[in-house]
């Protein structure tokens, strides 16, 4: 399951809707209209810190990415702290099928970088 890209659409980052792509090495999102550049957030696991999902109770279904100060330096985060992403998926569904992915890739690059 974690070797294969996964992709998740319908997602809102920043106020622009576009998907977000799980892969091997990271992941990252690209905005709808972003044409050849459009990726605008690529984050590699090793400097993912945690995530984190809004609680089935609340209206949104949210995902929080907090990132190492290295890998978010080149996306308009703050030098010297880490920064965080918000992604808001379109169903309970995705984000929870994501969550899952996110786990078992982050438990499997943490097992390979020991």
């Amino acid at each position: 399951m974690s070797s294969e890209r996964r992709s998740y659409s319908g997602i809102l980052h920043r106020k622009a809707k576009g998907s977000l792509e799980l892969s091997e090495s990271g992941f990252n999102f690209r905005p709808d209209s972003g044409g050849e550049n459009g990726t605008i957030e690529i984050i590699p696991w090793n400097r993912t810190i945690k995530h984190q999902v809004s609680p089935a109770s609340h209206s949104k279904s949210l995902l929080k990415i907090l990132v190492a100060a290295a890998a978010a330096s080149n996306s308009g985060g703050n030098n010297g702290s880490n920064s965080s992403f918000t992604f808001v998926f379109p169903s309970r569904s995705d984000l929870e099928s994501a969550r899952k992915e996110i786990t078992c890739r982050l438990k499997n690059n943490n097992h390979h970088s020991v």
